[in-house]
């Protein structure tokens, strides 16, 4: 059993270390808390922990050639976290956008660059984002209680995972134990919400059976009975949305609450591994996008299923360890989500069949090898690893013509390019129809925009890496991979890492990586339309580069705690901007004979970029009460475009650049643990001139507040024959900051509510 100031650098720090499940102490029983009698936290047990993420092999701590931090069973019970978003708002570099839009639920923005697709998700080692490249869901799912630890990576992976692993690994273990074990929690409170998880492990002649599972239920207050004044809709004459009394606006018969579900069975015998998890989730998708207003469809909602199969085997053979894998992945936009536009609903020309759900699915192998060499002083790992994708994104040209509704949607939207000048571009009405005459001699047909169709893509890569220790105190890693992508051809991503352990207090990093993410099928080749937009594909996009350069700096200070800084650099390639406007109008012609107008939107690749920041943490420990503390600051410039399809260097787009946590948690007996964390971010950046954009003004900086407290019951419950037993409340947002959009109203949710609303929950956890 690990010391408890060991526990407490691991929590929520930017400490050098990683752990793996296989490989470390076996884990304690769910519901363990250790004492709180006065432990040293010295540098030298951190830099003793086995970690696997960043090198895919066993290593010491001081072999990881990344900054990581881990997050242990004793952590998440202490702080209160139930599900995999909850850590979030606690790592120092990530800012976490709760309830963002439908498709994602939380948003992430990691050392400055967004999009949850640019970080890489495993559940034991094996990649997990959909497969199609679609942004990673966080809803309230992934339960911790099925897991045992979490490792986070900052930085480039993708010379040891491809694509992918672009700014960040997250990485889920489960337990590896193969006791009997049954564990249980529970809770319920605010807005008329709960959750169940459980978990369940045992061993039967051989055969070791993990499983486990868990179902929530949330309801959200409406954001527009709480704050009518502050929400108002030019698009509806200024009026009020609750002064409105259309059918497609009774809000009493708006349903804003979530539902999701986990199913988690993995079962082993021997060298065989076997592993399936299940995930999906429903979440209202009518919201208020563009800030135009527009009514509530009750009916309109998000809804996806994501699983995955993985298959492992292992086999040694002197000093060669190999390792084989054959995962499938299918992540699925079920059909009655419905991808909402407000002024599709502002003209009341809504109708369900207008979107069809999509889906991606992979089928992925490799074959993974590690020696060691030279009395164990060199660690050579090679792979290669290949996969074939096929996709059919979400589509909104499913119906046929219908110009009755002041809107096309149509499964192939036939339009003409405008050759003019876009400032001399016809003139328009309301309804964006030509009212000035049609200059036919500028208009050149260009072709036809087609609804969802199915298509694939396949890759192949190999990779190998070398970790030379000569000494205790000094490491090279070295690591190159090569993928040829059907759609791309050949890339190559090394890094490169020293690592030196100065004094028995002081270790130095430095790391030097490089990445790349190959873009979407949606970027590449979905199509979608609305009244005012046409959306289509640019099958000419290049991958995304990034090259990193990072120092870290880990000091242990007396016996009492530890300090790590570090700062970084990255360098960005090929950027893609999503659907921005390219300055050029199209015009679909509806069978009247009118022509309407539309911009055309098209994601691009828009030049470079360059982030720079870094992160410094302190983490002290007096007798009962243990604090974490941390600030991080990220700045960088990146080209994109504005609202009249200028490409201009801009600060980036959306980002705090100071963020600061802290934690404090007290333990004043062995049955009592009080936590109290704060998280405080300035206001985000916003490039585009109110003039041009009168709804875009600043953002405002907030502060959060939540707090915790369990007690353990064990010492009654062991006579009742339960093992562990302890209840617990907890509380988020309680500052009830409104969180600001860059509008400056009330940051909302798709389901309508503040973001996120106060949540005080209490709950009941034990096992066997």
């Amino acid at each position: 059993m690990r010391t408890a100031g060991v526990s407490v650098v691991l929590a929520v720090l930017l400490s050098p270390v990683a752990a793996r499940a296989t490989d470390a102490v076996p884990p304690k029983a769910s519901g363990d808390i250790e004492d709180s009698a006065l432990a040293e936290v010295s540098l030298e047990k951190l830099l003793s922990i086995r970690v696997t993420t960043a090198t895919r092999s066993s290593v010491n701590a001081s072999d990881a050639p990344a900054r990581m931090i881990v997050i242990t069973k004793d952590d998440i019970i202490r702080r209160s976290y139930h599900v995999l978003r909850d850590v979030f708002r606690d790592l120092p570099g990530y800012q976490t956008n709760y309830l963002a839009n439908a498709e994602v639920g939380t948003s992430l923005v990691v050392r400055g660059l967004p999009g949850n697709h640019r970080l890489l998700l495993l559940i034991d080692g094996r990649r997990f984002n959909p497969p199609g490249g679609e942004d990673q869901a966080y809803y309230e799912n992934f339960p911790l209680i099925l897991f045992d630890r979490i490792e986070v990576m900052y930085g480039p992976g993708s010379a040891l995972y491809g694509s992918d692993a672009f700014n960040g690994i997250i990485n889920l273990i489960s337990s590896s134990a193969t006791r009997p074990e049954l564990s249980v929690r529970a809770e319920g409170g605010s807005n008329i919400s709960g959750n169940v998880s459980i978990y369940g492990a045992t061993e039967w002649r051989g055969l070791s059976v993990r499983v486990g599972g868990h179902a929530t239920h949330r309801d959200y207050p409406d954001m527009y009975t709480l704050y009518p004044n502050e929400y108002r809709y030019p698009a509806l004459a200024g009026g009020n949305i609750g002064q409105l009394t259309s059918p497609d606006v009774d809000l009493g018969r708006y349903d804003s609450g979530e539902h999701g579900y986990d199913l988690f069975i993995g079962a082993g015998i021997g060298s065989f591994k076997a592993t399936y998890y299940l995930r999906g989730y429903e979440l209202s998708s009518a919201w208020d996008q563009s800030n135009v207003g527009a009514p509530f469809v009750p009916e309109a909602r998000f809804a996806d299923r994501q699983q995955a199969v993985f298959l492992t085997h292992e086999l040694k053979l002197g000093r060669v360890l190999f390792n084989t894998y054959l995962d499938y992945s299918r992540y699925d936009i079920l059909p009655q989500s419905r991808l909402v536009r407000p002024l599709e609903l502002a003209v009341g020309n809504f109708d369900m069949q207008d979107y069809e759900g999509g889906f991606s699915q992979a089928f992925r192998f490799e074959e993974k090898a590690d020696a060691s060499f030279l009395e164990d002083t060199l660690l050579l790992t090679m792979g290669v690893a290949g996969q074939a994708v096929e996709i059919m994104p979400i589509s909104s040209l499913s119906s046929p013509w219908d110009s009755s509704q002041g809107a096309a949607q149509a499964k192939n939207v036939d339009y003409a390019l405008y050759q003019g000048q876009w400032v001399d571009a016809p003139a328009t009405g309301t309804d964006n129809f030509v009212v000035s005459g049609v200059p036919t001699t500028r208009f050149a047909t260009t072709g036809s925009a087609t609804g969802a169709s199915v298509s694939s893509f396949r890759s192949l890569g190999t990779y190998g890496q070398a970790i030379w220790q000569p000494r205790r105190t000094f490491q090279v890693t070295a690591a190159l991979r090569m993928d040829a992508s059907s759609r791309f051809g050949a890339t190559l991503n090394p890094r490169l890492a020293i690592v030196s352990v100065l004094s028995p207090s002081l270790t130095l990093k430095l790391l030097y990586g490089r990445a790349y993410l190959e873009p979407t099928p949606y970027q590449m080749d979905a199509v979608g339309t609305n009244m005012n937009a046409l959306l289509l594909p640019n099958r000419n996009l290049k991958p995304e580069n990034l090259n990193s350069l990072e120092l870290i700096v880990t000091q242990s200070i007396w016996t009492r705690g530890v300090v790590t800084a570090s700062g970084f650099f990255n360098r960005l390639d090929n950027v893609i901007q999503d659907t921005a406007w390219t300055k050029q109008y199209v015009y679909v012609q509806f069978p009247d004979g009118r022509y309407q107008q539309r911009k055309v939107l098209q994601s691009f690749n828009a030049g470079t970029g360059s982030i720079y920041g870094g992160e410094a943490v302190l983490n002290m420990r007096f007798g009962m009460l243990r604090s974490d503390l941390a600030a991080s600051y990220v700045g960088g410039t990146m080209h994109r475009p504005d609202l009249r399809g200028n490409l201009l260097p801009t600060r980036l787009e959306g980002v705090s650049p100071l963020t600061a946590q802290a934690s404090f948690t007290l333990q004043p007996t062995t049955d009592l643990s009080l936590n109290v964390r704060g998280l405080f971010q300035t206001a985000p950046s916003f490039s585009f001139a109110t003039s041009q954009y009168p709804y875009a003004e600043n953002g405002h900086e907030f502060f959060v507040l939540c707090a915790s407290a369990r007690y353990s019951l064990d010492r009654w419950s062991e006579r009742i024959g339960i093992a562990r037993l302890a209840v617990f409340v907890r509380g988020e947002n309680l500052t009830d900051a409104r969180y600001k959009m860059l509008s400056g109203r009330p940051g909302e949710n798709p389901t309508g509510a503040v973001q996120p609303p106060i949540m005080v929950m209490g709950g009941i956890s034990g096992g066997l």
